[in-house]
């Protein structure tokens, strides 16, 4: 009956770490994708604090936007 509880414990505790990582990796793409859609808005806005913010937060897929300003 131990080993039942011990193979249990262990699968309920794989589970659980799954969950968490996979959780942190959906938290770090929110925060990346929040960083995105406030760059767009700096952009679309004229804000003059756009390019600083690109290179502050290593957005580098929206550095184009720099050069068409």
């Amino acid at each position: 009956m131990q080993r039942f509880y011990l193979i249990l414990a262990t699968i309920f505790a794989f589970l659980f770490l799954l969950t968490f990582f996979h959780l942190k990796s959906l938290d770090n793409r929110l925060e990346y994708l929040q960083k995105l859609n406030k760059a767009y808005d700096m952009y679309v806005n004229k804000d003059i604090r756009f390019k600083e913010y690109i290179e502050n937060n290593n957005l580098d897929e929206l550095k184009y936007l720099l050069e068409r300003k």
